[in-house]
């Protein structure tokens, strides 16, 4: 990906997305705030449902709350939106690597804690599995 695309994907739905998903995190977190009550995937979850008001799409929906127990913090709730949202695991894998990195970059501005931002994964790399899956619509 160029710079020119690169910046595009910043600006756009993929940095559009990732600074959502820090901005609803952080709104409901600070309504939560007791995260053994309320876990991030609990968070997730209502993030989701507040996403899904605008434009209502039951099988997206499903799906989404679904993954919310199984991604790994925000990075992949972002990459799983984008999925269904915009057909990221459609796309190859030069393309992908870098939609990634935009994403990680993105999320690392919020300086959320790391646990927060990427479960329990440590590298990129860790998010390449799950970024081809195509999701079970």
């Amino acid at each position: 990906m160029g710079l020119i695309a690169r910046w595009l994907a910043r600006r756009g739905a993929v940095g559009g997305t990732a600074r959502w998903a820090v901005n609803g995190y952080r709104f409901f977190r600070s309504r939560h705030p007791k995260s053994d009550q309320f876990p991030d995937p609990t968070i997730f979850r209502l993030m989701i449902a507040d996403r899904l008001q605008t434009l209502p799409n039951a099988r997206h929906e499903k799906y989404l709350l679904a993954r919310c127990d199984q991604v790994d913090g925000l990075m992949g709730l972002v990459i799983e939106i984008l999925k269904v949202e915009a057909s990221l695991a459609d796309n190859d894998v030069a393309f992908m690597v870098d939609i990634a990195d935009v994403i990680w970059d993105e999320l690392a501005k919020s300086k959320l804690p790391r646990e927060t931002l990427y479960g329990r994964a440590s590298l990129l790399s860790d998010y390449q599995r799950v970024m081809f899956e195509k999701p079970a619509l």
